[in-house]
C-alpha cells in the first residue's frame, strides 16, 4: 500500500481514484483508514507519490477519513479580472499574471509571443482553456500542481479487446 503523508504522519490508503483528465486539473479521491494512535490533522496541501494538490473536502466515512485532492491550490475557479494585454508578451508571462491573481500555483508553457491578449473576466480554468484553444495547444494541471500549456497531449490508447466480438 502507498502512504499517504498528512502533515508528516504516514496512513494506510483504503482506495483511491485518480482522475486525470486531458485539458483539465487532475483530482484525486482518497480514503485512508483512521488510526487509533494518531489523530489527524489535515492540512490544505497533501502529497501522495509524486501528486501535490490543495484538500477540497474532508469528512469521516465509517472508520475511514475521505478526501477531495485537486491539483494545483485549488483556485481554478476563481474568476480574474478583464483587460486587455497590449504586447509584446509570451504566454508564459500571461499564464503567470492570471495564476498570481487567481493564487494558483506558478504555470509553464510553451515558449509563444503573444502580441496582445483581451482577457474576458472569467475563472483562471476558462481562461487558460480559451488561451490554449486560440494558441492550438492542450492544458492540464501537472502532478506538482503547475498550469502547463504546450502541445496537445496523446489520447489514451485503445485497450486490448476483440474487435470482432
Amino acid at each position: 500500500m502507498t502512504p499517504l503523508v498528512i502533515r508528516s504522519h504516514p496512513f494506510v490508503l483504503a482506495e483511491l481514484a485518480l482522475r486525470e483528465p486531458a485539458d483539465d486539473e487532475w483530482s484525486l479521491d482518497v480514503a485512508v483508514r483512521e488510526s487509533p494512535t494518531v489523530t489527524p490533522v489535515i492540512d490544505d496541501v497533501a502529497t501522495c507519490g509524486p501528486f501535490t494538490g490543495a484538500v477540497v473536502s474532508v469528512a469521516r466515512d465509517g472508520g475511514k477519513i475521505r478526501m477531495r485532492i485537486v491539483g494545483g491550490a485549488g483556485r481554478l475557479a476563481t474568476r480574474v479580472a478583464t483587460r486587455y494585454q497590449g504586447g509584446p508578451s509570451t504566454l508564459v508571462q500571461t499564464l503567470a499574471d492570471l495564476a498570481t491573481e487567481a493564487g494558483e500555483t506558478l504555470p509553464t508553457g510553451a515558449a509563444v509571443d503573444l502580441p496582445t491578449w483581451r482577457v474576458h473576466g472569467g475563472s483562471y480554468r476558462v481562461e487558460t482553456r480559451r488561451l490554449a484553444a486560440v494558441l492550438g495547444l492542450g492544458w492540464r494541471v501537472t502532478p506538482s500542481g503547475a498550469v502547463d500549456v504546450s502541445a496537445p497531449r496523446s489520447p489514451a490508447g485503445t485497450p486490448p479487446g476483440n474487435p470482432l466480438a
